[in-house]
């Protein structure tokens, strides 16, 4: 038995040696006798396989722009990885130059065994994506999008009510008003309760493709050809992953918008991102026109809705803990313009700086999507004298960008006030919402509809509570400690903080507000 399983292991790495040194010899004889863009030294065949961390790419990533520069080329098993760590590189390349890197990573656990193509986020550039690119902009941007505001408001005022109840249980408190508002927006379902189906839905869908897509999760990503090696061959318990996650797969794209249209036929339905392309597209026959790009648009909404705006929450209910300064200014102006007779609105939000410079530093402080949404190259390209081949994967550093500290000095301290022209100076002009919503022709179509959900549930936050460290059974205080997970969108990990109305008025607001909506 012994010497079986070496000989397979034999047979393993020579095929894993042959396949990465047919790749490589491709690559070099496509160089036109320029180098590749910077990087650490490789081993044969292996390339640069030792030199990538197991988690925090970003971070390994941003260490080597000390050393190489802006552009880091990394090969590993034959795949080429390009980390953009700048601003203005990443400008220049997937913006200026977009029809060379507009295109997306193939990825062959989420495209090819989970079938997760419908996502419009994995879609390669191409006439497939261009026909979703009309909707996208029509109902994903300004004004369309302002009006699902009085949904973001009674989503921010549900999930207070739900603090008021069981401030401890704040974790899941924000990720079931992330998943609640983005299906009231998407599919018209209201949300009731922590174990709603939807919420469960969203929540195993988004960890079955973060999975999926996390770099280095899977081997066969780097060595496709043991996707077709028999079920019972060693190293190839992907597929039993694969097969449970294609299943989930589809219902995250079928069952919301199945029941969406049933109700818009049936006359029950709520305005929604379905109902109203249905309505728009629906023919004399019944018929709906487009009716594969409507699911996806609303299923992608779905996808994404229901998880990175649950980042930035957490990470501003972690800044609040910890920077109570900051929390002290925020609850003066909103005492200033708002006062304490009724809750914000989306109409005091030109006159609540300190706040939109709150939503601004939670972006940047610590970002949810620290490499972003990879793009990938379409044909080769040379840029500065370097060979960048085709089929490159291309990382927009983004945590680096927003951790530089040239724009963001001590970007490791949570500051809004880098944001706001004071006595010392103007104020940062490089929006963060410039970089963590992406770039070029791949940028997150649903940042307005982020943007909004993020500012109300702040707003609302604040105004309702104070947050407070928490104490130990003996007295002592709990310093929350600033860990995340390494996800493709990166969570804190469990902490405890004190919730805690700011008083007795401030509760009832939420519930008399949450009945005259109602």
């Amino acid at each position: 038995m012994v010497s079986l399983q070496l000989s397979v292991g034999a047979l393993i790495l020579a095929l894993c040696c042959l396949w990465v040194f047919l790749r490589s010899r491709q690559a070099v004889n496509k160089r036109h006798g320029l180098s590749y863009p910077p990087g650490p030294a490789g081993l044969p065949v292996l390339g640069n396989a030792l030199d990538m961390p197991s988690s925090h790419e970003w971070e390994k990533a941003a260490e080597w722009r000390t050393k190489y520069g802006d552009l880091v080329f990394v090969n590993v098993l034959g795949k080429h990885l390009l980390f953009i760590n700048s601003y203005e590189t990443a400008v220049e390349l997937l913006e200026r130059r977009a029809t060379k890197y507009a295109s997306r990573p193939h990825f062959i656990m989420a495209n090819d065994l989970q079938d997760w193509n419908w996502l419009i986020a994995l879609m390669p550039y191409g006439e497939l994506w261009k026909r979703h690119r009309p909707y996208l902009q029509k109902f994903l941007q300004p004004p369309h999008v302002f009006q699902y505001t009085g949904i973001q408001r009674t989503e921010a005022h549900k999930l207070c009510a739900r603090l008021l109840r069981s401030p401890e249980d704040f974790m899941q408190h924000v990720r079931s008003a992330a998943a609640g508002t983005i299906m009231n927006i998407a599919y018209g379902h209201e949300v009731s309760s922590d174990d709603d189906k939807f919420v469960k839905l969203a929540e195993d869908g988004v960890s079955a493709f973060a999975d999926a897509t996390t770099p280095g999760n899977y081997v066969v990503e780097f060595l496709p050809w043991l996707n077709c090696l028999p079920d019972w061959f060693p190293g190839t318990g992907f597929k039993k992953v694969a097969r449970e996650a294609s299943i989930l797969s589809r219902r995250v794209w079928l069952e919301p918008h199945e029941e969406a249209k049933r109700k818009f036929f049936d006359g029950t339905a709520r305005s929604s991102l379905t109902s109203d392309m249905i309505e728009q597209n629906l023919q004399s026959d019944g018929q709906i026109i487009d009716e594969d790009i409507i699911s996806r648009i609303t299923g992608t909404a779905f996808a994404a809705g229901a998880d990175t705006s649950v980042s930035t929450i957490l990470s501003f209910i972690l800044a609040m803990t910890i920077y109570p300064d900051v929390q002290r200014k925020a609850h003066e102006e909103l005492d200033r313009v708002v006062g304490n007779e009724r809750l914000p609105s989306f109409e005091d939000r030109a006159q609540l700086p300190y706040i939109e410079a709150i939503c601004k530093e939670c972006l940047r402080w610590q970002p949810a999507a620290p490499l972003g949404g990879p793009h990938a190259t379409s044909s080769e390209d040379i840029y500065n004298g370097y060979y960048v081949p085709e089929g490159c994967w291309v990382l927009a550093n983004q945590w680096c960008m927003l951790r530089d500290p040239v724009v963001y000095p001590e970007p490791h301290v949570f500051r809004p006030e880098r944001f706001l022209e004071s006595e010392k100076g103007p104020a940062v002009q490089r929006d963060p919402a410039k970089i963590a919503f992406g770039f070029g022709r791949r940028f997150c179509p649903g940042r307005h509809l982020a943007q909004n959900s993020i500012f109300m549930n702040i707003c609302t936050l604040l105004a309702t509570f104070e947050i407070t460290k928490a104490t130990g059974l003996n007295g002592e205080t709990i310093e929350p400690r600033v860990e995340y997970g390494t996800d493709v969108i990166r969570h804190p990990l469990p902490y405890k903080c004190l919730i805690k109305p700011r008083s007795k008025a401030a509760s009832q607001l939420i519930f008399q507000a949450l009945e005259s909506e109602h």
